[in-house]
């Protein structure tokens, strides 16, 4: 009984709100007109900036297939041509930034560092997408290694597991981290790194690998690290 009071009222007051917005509209025809046209208006633009996000989206998208086709068939010219078009075209995007990637791959691969360098910055910096960030920062610290800048890799790869401890790229970037320890000469610093890698991958290739690293660094003569 008392549900079918609370529902009575319920009912009773949906009545007189429909009642006294009803009669406020004839009272007021002027101004409900404006605000039906201003709302109108309203939707109108809503509408309009939609389709045209989702029809540059789909634009970029399209861009970045040819790119990634282009790199791909070994065009790779046409290749950087696209997607510097992107970068420039679709500013703060996550179609830029996925072409940075793109980019930064093809400059690594060429052994380009300074120029890979410059084209991911903008994407680690940006701290969006999340998907992406994580991807640039490994990319980061595999250019700055590759170039023989081992202190910049080295703070790049701690950052990466300071920001992203359960990225699936993780178990990658503390072997790379261990790596560059060792190029370097701080063989406890590599040690400790391959012994956290073992621990917290355990019965997988990474773990394995890891021992097979600390057993060899336990057999090889300490010496002065280098400097980085």
């Amino acid at each position: 009984m008392p549900d079918m009071t609370r529902q009575h009222l319920k009912k009773n007051e949906l009545e007189d709100f429909v009642i006294k917005s009803v009669e406020w509209v004839k009272s007021n025809r002027q101004l409900a007109s404006s605000i039906g046209g201003s709302a109108a208006v309203a939707l109108i633009l809503i509408i309009f900036f939609f389709v045209r996000f989702h029809t540059v989206r789909l634009r970029a998208e399209e861009k970045l297939s040819f790119a990634e086709a282009s790199f791909y068939q070994g065009k790779q010219q046409d290749g950087v041509r696209i997607v510097d078009e992107i970068i420039s075209q679709y500013p703060g995007t996550n179609a830029e930034y996925q072409a940075r990637l793109q980019k930064t791959l093809y400059l690594l691969e060429i052994h380009d560092y300074d120029a890979a360098d410059k084209t991911i910055i903008p994407v680690t910096q940006s701290g969006k997408p999340g998907t992406i960030v994580p991807i640039a920062m490994s990319l980061l610290g595999a250019i700055k290694e590759n170039a023989g800048k081992y202190g910049e890799a080295i703070q790049a790869y701690n950052e990466f597991l300071d920001r992203f401890p359960e990225h699936y790229y993780a178990p990658k970037i503390y072997e790379s981290l261990a790596r560059v320890y060792e190029i370097t000469g701080s063989m406890e610093n590599a040690k400790a790194t391959y012994e956290k890698l073992a621990t917290l991958y355990p019965s997988s290739a990474w773990s394995a690998k890891a021992q097979e690293r600390i057993a060899a660094i336990a057999r090889t003569p300490q010496t002065p690290p280098k400097p980085q």
